[in-house]
Order: structure tokens, then sequence, then C-alpha cells
């Protein structure tokens, strides 16, 4: 049986109020939670078949940052 795991992004950044919603990048706290998140599922010995993601930045970054945690290869 396969299990479907949906990850919200991690927090993103509000510095330039002049970003469209889909070009915020992740912030400080952001870029921290993704990594530990990686880490959590590698401790778990979770490792997915396929990553999807939104192609939004922030999305895109939390997704990449995940994938690398568990050494997912990016151009999959």
């Amino acid at each position: 049986m396969k299990t479907l795991y949906l990850i919200r992004h991690a927090k993103s950044s509000w510095d330039d109020m002049n970003l469209k919603d889909f070009d915020r990048p992740l912030n400080d706290r952001g870029k921290n939670d993704a990594q530990e998140m990686g880490k959590r599922l590698k401790e778990r010995g979770i490792f997915p078949d396929v990553i999807l993601s939104s192609p939004d930045i922030r999305a895109l970054e939390t997704s990449k940052m995940i994938a690398r945690a568990l050494n997912f290869p990016l151009e999959k």
C-alpha cells in the first residue's frame, strides 16, 4: 500500500511587501524548519518515491531542502 504525505511549505518571508505571494522565499526560521522536517522524515525511515511541489518559491525551497536531507535526487 502506498502512503501519501502532505507537507505544507515552511515559514515564508514578508520582508519585501512588493513581492507577489508566488515569489516569497523562505525566511530563516522556514529554512531551519524545512531542514529539520527532512531530518525527522529520514529518522523515521520515510523515503518517498516521488516529491511533487507547487512551483512557487517557498514551496520549491521547502521541497528541495527536504529532498536534500533525504538524499533524494533533485533531478527526479
